[in-house]
């Protein structure tokens, strides 16, 4: 057991270095992705609705073209407008898987973010412990420079690890914020379409034989 953990020592000082690079990715990508992509989203929610729902029939993709969604939700709107032709049950589950696409598409992202509060603490204990032994046992024969040197890297990789985990816990925080502010609008945006839907369908707008 001693030589198998003290084997562990040095895959786990690489991991513990791999995910304070990811974490410090983590705050690039963040900042990224608010410059990019969270300064657009603007969307009054109420004035788009009201677009949507009384802009003239031919003007529904141009209305959702020139909205200040995000891409991935225009694109999403622009779908169910394009399948507007199935059947309400069918163009019912395609609204739903896409928001449920949208749903996974941000939770996997949090979760890889989440893997670095989980995982890195953990590697920062075991290298914490791991060192102690020989430490320990250093001290027992007078070696105060291995026990120091010891002492030392047990420290370091605990506050790696506690470091990262924070970053990484700030990340998810913010992005999770941000997540839930956009499936709320989504929703509400993928509810609208639905209806407007179902409403040109009753006035007779829709035409099952024309293309999509």
């Amino acid at each position: 057991l001693h030589n198998i953990s003290q084997a562990l020592l040095a895959p786990d000082v690489i991991l513990l270095i791999a995910f304070i690079v990811y974490a410090l990715f983590c705050i690039g990508s963040t900042v990224v992705e608010g410059f990019t992509e969270r300064r657009h989203f603007k969307q009054a929610s109420p004035d788009f609705l009201t677009d949507l729902t009384h802009c003239p029939t031919d003007e529904v993709p141009a209305t959702v073209a020139k909205s200040e969604l995000l891409n991935r939700q225009k694109i999403a709107l622009l779908t169910v407008y394009d399948y507007r032709i199935l059947p309400g049950d069918a163009l019912l589950a395609l609204a739903r898987k896409l928001v449920a696409r949208e749903e996974r598409h941000y939770a996997r992202i949090v979760g890889r973010n989440e893997l670095g509060v989980k995982a890195a603490p953990m590697l920062g204990l075991m290298g914490t412990l791991i060192p102690l032994g020989p430490g320990i046992a250093a001290l027992g024969t007078g070696d105060l420079l291995a026990l120091s040197n010891s002492i030392v890297l047990a420290f370091d990789t605990t506050v790696a690890g506690l470091a990262t985990a924070v970053v990484c816990m700030a990340v998810v925080k913010i992005r999770r914020n941000w997540y839930e502010e956009y499936m709320a609008e989504f929703d509400s945006c993928m509810a609208t379409m639905l209806q407007r839907i179902r409403d040109m369908r009753a006035a007779g707008q829709i035409d099952d034989e024309e293309p999509t």
